[in-house]
Order: C-alpha cells, then structure tokens, then sequence
C-alpha cells in the first residue's frame, strides 16, 4: 500500500509542477484530443500531455501497454473534473491508471 501512496505524491508532485506554470499558458491553442476541433488554453493543453506521459512512463515500466490521449481524457481527465480537490483527485486517478486500474476499455 506504501507503493501506491507514493505513487499518488510522485503524480501529485509532477502535475503541482505541471499547475506552477499555468501564467505561462494562457493563450488560446489547438487541443491536443484528436476528437476536440476547439481550441483550449495552453495550460490545460500542457498538464494533460503532463500528466499523460507520466502515466505512460509508469505503465511502460510495469509492462503495461500505453495509453491514448482520448482514453486519457475519458477515463482520468473526466473523473477529476469538478471537484474541489481536482489535482488530489486526477493524482489519484493517474496512479490508479498507471497500476492498470482502471480499465482502458470502454
């Protein structure tokens, strides 16, 4: 369980840095969801490929096949969205999706 934990604070950590240079990022650019025609602002853009290369280096390293930005929205992205603890909320669900928790399946 101690793993797991650690597994959340390393997410946690990477997006807190990731959300550190949100003033950077905040014109308007193109999504980086293939399915989204809209654009977004940058620092939205920027976390997602974050935080989705930080789940994909961790399901690499426990043999876990890579996931896709879409599944990445749809699965992790969408679980967190509103809540008042968002960045604990998507640590979460990223450590989880790292560990082949959730499934990528729809």
């Amino acid at each position: 369980m101690n793993d797991f934990r650690d597994l959340i604070q390393k997410m946690h950590d990477i997006l807190v840095q990731a959300q550190d240079e949100r003033d950077q990022r905040r014109d308007l650019v193109e999504s980086n969801v293939p399915s989204n025609r809209h654009p977004e602002v940058g620092w939205v853009v920027y976390e997602r490929k974050v935080m989705l290369d930080a789940v994909n280096r961790e399901r690499k390293n426990r043999q876990l096949p890579g996931i896709t930005v879409e599944i990445f929205v749809r699965k992790v992205e969408q679980l967190a969205y509103g809540h008042v603890d968002y960045t604990d909320k998507l640590a979460l669900y990223c450590a989880e999706m790292s560990l082949g928790r959730i499934a990528v399946a729809s």
